[in-house]
C-alpha cells in the first residue's frame, strides 16, 4: 500500500478516494475517525488519507488527482 493523498476533510478523502475507484483504482481511508482526538495528537497526524491498496497503481493514482486538480476528467 502507498500513501497518494492527504486531505484536509474527511469529505474530501472521500471524493478523492471515489475519484481514484471510479478509474479502477482499488484504495481506503485511513484516519477517517481521528478527528476526536485532535489536540490531544498533532493535527498532522489525525488528517485523512487516501492509500493505494497495490503499490504498483501509485504513479498512475497521483496522475489522475493532478488531473483533476486541473480540471474536469475525461
Amino acid at each position: 500500500m502507498k500513501r497518494v493523498y492527504t486531505a484536509d476533510s474527511l469529505t474530501m478523502a472521500w471524493h478523492i478516494k471515489n475519484i481514484l475507484e471510479g478509474h479502477g483504482v482499488s484504495c481506503l481511508i485511513k484516519n477517517d475517525k481521528l478527528y476526536s482526538v485532535a489536540g490531544e495528537v498533532p493535527i498532522t497526524e489525525c488528517m485523512p488519507e487516501v492509500w493505494v491498496t497495490d503499490a504498483l497503481y501509485a504513479k498512475y493514482a497521483e496522475g489522475i488527482l493532478k488531473q483533476a486538480e486541473s480540471g474536469p476528467i475525461e
